[in-house]
């Protein structure tokens, strides 16, 4: 399969540098998920009950989004 996708500079800017930047910005929300998943599974007992509790809502919200995005971050 070949694709091409083109970009009307400098007025398209932005979109070019979303779509330039979108593998950075992917592995920045795996790393991020897996440091979530670090802090539960590898860290708890070093956390408050409080903190736990809120790295736990977080991870949640994020793994909901990222749901609801239809983002795949582990392809």
């Amino acid at each position: 399969m070949k694709i091409t996708v083109e970009f009307n500079l400098p007025d398209d800017i932005h979109e070019y540098n979303s779509f330039k930047n979108s593998e950075q910005y992917k592995m920045c929300l795996y790393y991020y998920s897996q440091w979530l998943r670090e802090k539960i599974k590898y860290k708890a007992d070093e956390l408050s009950n409080e903190q736990y509790k809120t790295i736990c809502e977080c991870s949640d919200r994020f793994n909901e989004m990222i749901t609801e995005s239809n983002i795949d971050i582990y392809d």
